[in-house]
This record gives structure tokens, sequence and C-alpha cells, in this order.
């Protein structure tokens, strides 16, 4: 499942999360696909111009895959969210449309061949 939120078209922006629910296809790349077509619809259909995220600080294996799709960090949260019966900090992420367009084609070929 992969969703938008706060769609503003004022900032020229959103939010994203994505959630694979079978833990069966975990590694098989299915996640990469999912956050490239994410990425086109949001850039290239929706012509926003930043896409944005939170992810649990120690989510480490999601934000190195969206740091290797080109999201930079952006912000730190502070025990942010209660998880797991404790205070969880986030880290924040996001990807511009033209830090998208130099490298649309290189993840294409990476993910698709």
């Amino acid at each position: 499942m992969a969703s938008l939120t706060n769609i503003d078209n004022n900032l020229s922006s959103c939010y994203w999360a994505f959630y694979l629910g079978d833990t069966s296809v975990r590694g098989a790349g299915i996640g990469a696909k999912v956050e490239y077509n994410v990425l086109s619809y949001v850039f290239d259909e929706l012509s926003l111009n930043k896409l944005r995220c939170e992810v649990f600080e120690f989510n480490n294996n999601v934000i190195k895959m969206h740091e290797k799709f080109g999201f930079r960090r952006e912000a730190f949260y502070r025990e942010h969210c209660f998880k797991n019966k404790d205070w969880q900090n986030v880290i924040g992420l996001a990807m511009l449309k033209k830090e998208w367009e130099t490298t649309k084609e290189l993840l294409k070929t990476r993910i698709y061949g």
C-alpha cells in the first residue's frame, strides 16, 4: 500500500508512505519499484516540487533505501511518536523535483533493467 497525504498545491509538495503487508516479498525489489513509481507519479504526473516522508530513526533499512533514491535528511523530530512502549525519534526526508530529474533514468535502469 502506498499513500500520498497533505497534497498542498501552494507549497507544491506532499507526504508519502508505503507499507508491504506481505513480509515474504521483502528484499525482492518490490519496495524499490513502489518508490520509483510514486516518485514518477508525484513529479511527472502531479508536477509537484517536493516529496516528503517521515521514518522512525530505528528503521535504518528504509532510511537507506530512501537515500539511495536521492532523498535527503531535512528534519530530526525528537520523541515524535509513541511506539513499542516508548517515545521514538523520527527522521524527516525529502526529494526535490530537480533532483528527481537528474536521477530518474539511472534509477529506472537500475530497477527495471
